[in-house]
């Protein structure tokens, strides 16, 4: 049985390799265990959907349960061959417009995605090679 943590992650991993825009990147899950896809293997650009980060606890539940939780989608490239997939700021953009207000299955328990308002993207990397986008979502109420 899958937790709906692992829903979520897979839920925005499946939305984004199923995007005609991101044909150029290399989609994949933050844990590579088992992750294998010849056919994706050598793109300049990679978007890597990190496993997502509980924010809030639900204080009213006797058992955890998470109120809020925050998912990450990091995107590098290959310095050496960036031309051939856009910026990374292009690339950035087409991502946060695919999950901002998007919502997975149900079976995520995680209602639309929306951008984190106070750190919508994070620069990390020696010369800001690398950019998170940085979303969140509420628990789905039963």
């Amino acid at each position: 049985m899958e937790g709906s943590l692992d829903a979520l992650e897979r839920a925005v991993l499946e939305r984004l390799r199923g995007m005609a825009e991101l044909t150029f990147a290399n989609v994949v899950p933050e844990d590579l265990r088992g992750f294998y896809q010849s056919e994706m293997s050598d793109r300049a650009c990679t978007v890597k959907v990190l496993m997502p980060q509980p924010c809030e606890a639900s204080e009213f539940s006797d058992s955890p349960v998470f109120s809020k939780v925050a998912i990450g989608v990091k995107i590098s490239a290959d310095l050496a061959r960036a031309p051939e997939c856009p910026s990374l700021l292009e690339v950035a953009e087409i991502v946060s417009k695919a999950l901002h207000f998007w919502s997975g299955p149900s079976r995520c328990g995680y209602a639309q995605l929306r951008l984190n308002t106070a750190n919508p993207w994070t620069r990390s990397g020696k010369s800001g090679e690398t950019i998170t986008v940085n979303f969140v979502a509420s628990a789905t109420i039963s």
